[in-house]
């Protein structure tokens, strides 16, 4: 897979669990819904899948995502799927803040 400068959005939200504020990065999406941000968990890697793919060239998500099976044991949906800094818990971040912009490598799906 090939990895492409991209810019993503620096996130937080705070944990439920423990109420700790946790940072996160995520694509931006327009009305739409273009983009979908997933990390994985054993690489750390960070995914952008075009969910234009998925409506208009009719891929389906499991295809886009079967890419990340050889790398990756398990990777999260971002923001369904943030893991918590402190306790290690995941939760669905309902409230996100944003402090500005990175430019990352990020596999495009």
């Amino acid at each position: 897979m090939k990895t492409n400068s991209l810019n993503i959005t620096q996130c937080s939200s705070s944990c439920p669990k423990c109420n700790i504020q946790t940072d996160f990065l995520m694509f931006e999406s327009g009305a739409g819904g273009d983009f979908k941000t997933y990390i994985g968990e054993t690489t750390g890697t960070i995914y952008r899948l075009d969910m234009n793919k998925i409506h208009y060239l009719n891929f389906e998500l499991s295809e886009l995502l079967s890419a990340t099976n050889k790398l990756e044991s398990e990777i999260r949906s971002i923001p369904e799927q943030v893991k918590c800094k402190v306790c290690h818990s995941i939760f669905k971040a309902e409230v996100i803040s944003t402090s500005g912009y990175l430019e990352v490598k990020a596999v495009q799906l």
